[in-house]
């Protein structure tokens, strides 16, 4: 369970260094990392609720805060940035 919880809050954290180094150009591959860390944190969560046990779960709620963060932030930079027009297309 400690294991999802980690994975989802290290998943969050590259979700938001992936567009701070690329510009924004890696906001699709960083909403990616997003979402599954979302879905980490939300079984890791589950997890901890059905065994009834406190030790990680706070790194799991902060790993589900993160990627809900990051992945809100990366669809409004992907859409203000014209779609996916960002990765190279000069139409």
């Amino acid at each position: 369970m400690k294991g999802l919880a980690i994975t989802s809050m290290i998943l969050g954290i590259l979700a938001i260094l992936i567009p701070a180094f690329t510009c924004g150009l890696g906001a699709p591959v960083a909403s990616l990392f997003a979402l599954i860390g979302l879905i980490f944190a939300a079984v890791s969560i589950s997890k901890y609720n059905n065994a009834g046990r406190e030790d990680g779960k706070g790194m799991a709620k902060a790993g589900l805060v993160l990627s809900i963060i990051v992945l809100a932030g990366n669809i409004i930079l992907i859409f203000a940035c014209g779609g996916l027009g960002i990765l190279g297309s000069t139409a």
